[in-house]
């Protein structure tokens, strides 16, 4: 397929002629494909990539769950009964303890404080048996607690997630590992970085265009031309161009 036929097929889609996913079965290629064609769309032809982010803005999967690797920080900093915590999150002990296991040998980094998920576990080993250290309790003083319910429903909360694993990511790079290594480090692989990094310039992409276009229909209710004409003129180009809806 070339570049042409691309765009006409993404026309078709503005125009609900046609769907993503029946462009993915006809010419067998994966949605994610698609879609990070639509992303270089804001270069090669940005007038159609505006219309498409119209009337398709990206939206990451609304996703609720309860981190356990911050609920595990905050009931070491907050000295909490694990049995209020069961009852507050409606958790049983049995999962809770489970999830908790599956921090000890984890590499994945928490952003917040730095350590491994097996630290902040040997951490909680130490709290439960009253062997903190006095580095410990020092560290645990400063500790930053993350949200313990997360909610991703918004591209905010996705950019600032995706943009920390990201610096984490290069930051392993630039101290000699490779980029398998680097992503093995953080709990992931290096496809999954490659996924976070396209998914990132796509959500960058879409909130510059939406910028943009905030930008020109502000600046087009502002401007009050005279002639009636000519403003009717200019609100139907903008209805055709998929930008007033």
């Amino acid at each position: 397929m070339n570049t042409a036929e691309f765009e006409d097929l993404i026309e078709q889609v503005i125009e609900e002629k046609i769907t993503r996913r029946e462009i993915s079965s006809t010419y067998h290629i994966s949605i994610r494909t698609i879609n990070n064609e639509i992303t270089k769309l804001s270069k090669s032809n940005p007038e159609l990539y505006k219309r498409f982010i119209a009337k398709y803005p990206f939206q990451s999967k609304k996703i609720t769950h309860i981190d356990f690797t911050e609920l595990t920080k905050s009931i070491i900093k907050n000295d909490a009964e694990i049995q209020q915590i069961i009852d507050v999150y409606d958790i049983s002990a049995r999962t809770f303890n489970r999830r908790l296991n599956n921090m000890k040998n984890s590499q994945k980094i928490d952003v917040l404080t730095g350590l491994t998920e097996d630290q902040i576990y040997q951490l909680y080993i130490r709290y439960r048996k009253n062997q903190l250290t006095f580095e410990d309790k020092e560290f645990i003083e400063t500790m930053e607690i993350g949200d313990i319910i997360v909610e991703e429903d918004r591209n905010t909360n996705r950019k600032v997630y995706l943009q920390n694993v990201l610096d984490n990511y290069y930051k392993l790079i630039s101290e000699g590992m490779s980029k398998a290594e680097a992503a093995r480090r953080l709990g992931y692989t290096y496809t999954d970085m490659d996924k976070k990094e396209k998914e990132l310039k796509r959500i960058e992409t879409e909130d510059v265009t939406k910028d943009e276009l905030r930008s020109r229909i502000k600046v087009n209710v502002n401007h009050k031309p005279n002639l009636q004409n000519s403003e009717s003129k200019e609100i139907k180009q903008y209805e055709e161009e998929g930008e007033i809806r």
